[in-house]
């Protein structure tokens, strides 16, 4: 068994897949350990994963962008799971990602599905505040999987005019209105508390909430209680669902009543 620490980031695991497959190394054989800078005394790091290796191997370009993917997932067997597809893609069946039935396949679509869905959740549910002091609007977010340096750029897009920081533990992305550059990751003390968008969230979310049309299993579906912490219009959602049925029987009451011919 050939133990292969990686960074746990997808180029990592990519140069030391290289180097494995180059070398015909079976997936049985591998064991893939997570580590850092300040673990290199457990694990010996194998120097030829620091450069490239000189061969070359063709890989279907969609198992690359669903391993790009996947390589944002906490489960501590996705590299495994990763290297394995890869190795049969090249060794048994080309087409494999075609098999959706192939446990193999199902289980790493599987994992590509949950870190996209994360990532839309971050988008939604990010929230800045604003710090006057250093005309900058912050928001700190907890991922559930490693997904900020891949959805840091959608937030450049969005807001390119602003500079801001999104504070995670895993990492933190600052824009400058010119530069995207990256941290370490942070705890959420670290976040400033509140500030007047918040207001401004609140009363959007009061102004837009129709109690007529209140589905609370499928708003919790779409906006899981999880991320609540994150959203300043979280702290009126109980009162807007206490309230909504005498808000429409109030809405009814005040409707106007209808013409008799």
């Amino acid at each position: 068994m050939r133990q292969i620490r990686i960074n746990p980031d997808f180029t990592s695991w990519q140069r030391a897949a290289k180097w494995l497959l180059l070398e015909q190394t079976p997936p049985h054989h591998v064991e893939w350990v997570e580590g850092g800078a300040g673990q290199a005394s457990l694990f010996a790091v194998a120097e030829e994963f620091t450069r490239n290796h000189p061969g070359a191997l063709s890989v279907p370009r969609n198992f690359m962008q669903i391993a790009y993917t996947v390589a944002c997932h906490r489960d501590p067997h996705h590299w495994d799971r990763m290297y394995r597809v890869l190795w049969r893609l090249l060794h048994e069946d080309r087409n494999l990602l075609r098999i959706a039935v192939d446990p193999d396949v199902r289980a790493l679509v599987e994992l590509q599905q949950e870190v996209c869905r994360d990532a839309h959740h971050m988008l939604s549910f990010v929230r800045f505040r604003e710090l006057k002091s250093e005309q900058r609007f912050v928001a700190w977010y907890r991922p559930d999987h490693r997904i900020t340096g891949r959805v840091a750029p959608s937030f450049v897009l969005r807001f390119r005019a602003m500079c801001w920081s999104i504070l995670t533990p895993d990492e933190c992305a600052h824009w400058d209105q010119g530069e995207l550059h990256f941290t370490p990751g942070v705890e959420r003390q670290a976040a400033p508390t509140s500030d007047k968008v918040e207001d401004l969230w609140r009363e959007y979310y009061r102004s837009t909430f129709n109690p007529a049309r209140l589905n609370e299993g499928l708003m919790r579906q779409f906006m899981p209680a999880r991320y609540w912490e994150n959203m300043p219009e979280a702290e009126i959602i109980h009162e807007t669902i206490a309230t909504s049925s005498q808000r429409v029987e109030q809405m009814l009451a005040n409707k106007s009543p209808r013409r008799t011919k």
